[in-house]
């Protein structure tokens, strides 16, 4: 890690700790983006992009069952479209 003087009004350790920052952002965006979606022979429009970096979020911070489990709970069930049919 290169060390650069703070700017102006900055201490050195809010300096530091937004410098380290940076490069975590960098290395999530590197582990995110770079690793899925620059893969040989892949080509990307926004939309299909933008769904699969989301997803691949999701699976990475941990939070995948959660958030699925709430999609599936939003779903109607079986019996609720057996009950539809028969209304």
């Amino acid at each position: 890690m290169t060390h650069t003087a703070p700017p102006s009004g900055q201490t050195i350790a809010t300096h530091r700790v937004a410098t380290c920052r940076d490069f975590l952002v960098e290395s999530a965006c590197k582990q995110i983006v770079s690793e899925r979606m620059k893969l040989s022979g892949m080509r990307w429009k926004k939309e299909g992009g933008q769904q699969t970096m989301t997803l691949r979020c999701l699976l990475l911070s941990g939070v995948w069952d959660a958030v699925y489990e709430n999609w599936l709970q939003s779903k109607p069930t079986v019996g609720d479209l057996i009950n539809l049919e028969t209304a």
